[in-house]
């Protein structure tokens, strides 16, 4: 548990889920009031709202903001989260609208609340989940971003399975041949990883979790590396297929044979209100 300096007048990015429902309209119009009250500068993806004291984020703005609300589930949080791309994540209080609440802590009811008791303190204390930080070398071309659940590695639509090449530290460690390959955090072992058979880990273990996707072979099991351990993963040139690369569900890319993906931990956690 770490305790974060909250800066005053306070920058707040708001986040609400995507959805229709009444319910979170109106407490996202709620909480705008409520911290217009507080004196706060409000950051929003999409803004209606007339107000000097609302504003319209832009990801150039990402380094003043001082702290997070998001109305929603854990997909909200990790949206969120994908807002700062290599950059410490400011504290983020969630609140939980939606099936899972493994990083969304706080019910909806009392809001204000809630918010009142974070803004009224000098320090906040914070649990860090570490994220993923990823580099996809396809020829001349290179892509970085970071990732707070997973990055997945499969075979897209073609029906052959697919061969990656696994290195770990700089060493060969095997040939991944099947569907695909998951490398995921503490907090993703309860997404995709956990439906491929990976183990539950805690937020708090530092590693990071390798699971294979359909393995054609007995004796490919998960793993749990640790976190100081930087990954590589190569699709071979004698691969028949090329690979995609999923990253949290919302971000696939196509990446050719001979691609390298370097994966390790990201220096910039995200710090989550308890």
């Amino acid at each position: 548990m770490n305790k974060i300096r909250l800066q005053r007048p306070t920058n707040v990015l708001l986040i609400k889920r995507i959805a229709l429902e009444n319910e979170i309209t109106l407490i996202f119009e709620e909480c705008i009031n409520f911290l217009i009250s507080k004196s706060c500068v409000i950051f929003l993806e999409d803004i209606d709202y007339q107000s000097n004291n609302v504003q319209k984020f832009e990801a150039n703005q990402a380094k003043n903001i001082h702290l997070v609300v998001t109305l929603g589930g854990d997909g909200t949080v990790i949206w969120a989260a994908s807002l700062f791309k290599d950059i410490a994540v400011p504290p983020i209080a969630g609140f939980n609208f939606g099936s899972l609440g493994f990083m969304t802590k706080f019910s909806p009811t009392n809001i204000n609340d809630t918010l009142d008791r974070i803004l009224s303190s000098e320090f906040i204390s914070v649990e860090t989940h570490s994220r993923l930080k990823y580099t996809i070398r396809d020829g001349d071309y290179t892509f970085s971003g970071s990732s707070t659940n997973e990055i997945c590695v499969d075979r897209g639509a073609n029906g052959n399975v697919l061969e990656i090449e696994i290195y770990l530290g700089g060493e060969y460690c095997t040939t991944a041949v099947g569907d695909g390959l998951l490398i995921a955090t503490p907090c993703g072992s309860t997404a995709y990883s956990l439906s491929a058979g990976g183990s539950i880990v805690h937020h708090g273990i530092p590693g990071i979790l390798i699971t294979p996707i359909c393995p054609h072979s007995l004796s490919f099991r998960p793993l749990i590396v640790p976190d100081s351990v930087t990954i590589n993963l190569r699709i071979p040139e004698n691969s028949r297929l090329c690979g995609w690369v999923n990253i949290d569900g919302h971000t696939k890319l196509k990446i050719n044979i001979g691609s390298f993906i370097e994966i390790k931990v990201s220096d910039h956690g995200i710090p989550c209100k308890p």
